[in-house]
């Protein structure tokens, strides 16, 4: 199922915050849909559109000419139609020391052993994500230490799959 909002962005009625709009969109995740946004008008709220379109798994799209509505939907309909994975599940196993912050927005579950969990939605073709995880670490000691192990869980045509970075990342305290 694909949703396609078309707004400018501006809310006039009912809960009108980034955050109660995002926690909105962030709806389609669980329910196995994407929420593509597309901004219209002058003066659209690209922060806000962005958002939700991340939110919703879906893309973001801004037109300024109504003929170029057709594109939009001819290029949503065509990634709807072919599902590449599906129930992704991102595991993030932070080293000792450091603690997983956010994931794009995308609600985190902390579950035991420090393990951190989120569903980043069905993965269509033609869709990329780029989702930037955010972690608060000791700075002492001084050095290079290990990040976080990172593996995803992902379903194909009913069949369950699992990958794992094979170097867990790094990064240095100075």
């Amino acid at each position: 199922l694909r949703v396609i909002l078309l707004s400018d962005g501006h809310a006039n009625e009912g809960d009108h915050s980034h955050a109660g709009l995002r926690r909105r969109a962030a709806a389609a995740v669980p329910g196995e849909y994407v929420l593509s946004a597309l901004g219209v008008g002058d003066g659209f709220d690209q922060q806000l559109m962005v958002a939700l379109a991340d939110a919703g798994t879906g893309n973001f799209y801004y037109v300024s000419d109504p003929a170029q509505l057709a594109g939009v939907f001819a290029d949503e309909f065509a990634t709807a139609r072919k599902t590449v994975a599906q129930a992704l599940e991102v595991v993030v196993d932070p080293a000792p020391g450091i603690e997983m912050l956010d994931a794009a927005g995308y609600p985190l579950e902390r579950g035991e052993n420090g393990l951190v969990r989120f569903r980043p939605g069905t993965l269509f073709a033609g869709q990329e994500r780029k989702i930037w995880l955010s972690f608060r670490s000791e700075t002492q000691p001084l050095g290079e230490r290990t990040l976080a192990g990172v593996s995803l869980k992902y379903v194909v045509d009913g069949e369950s799959h699992a990958l794992a970075l094979s170097t867990p990342p790094r990064f240095a305290c100075v």
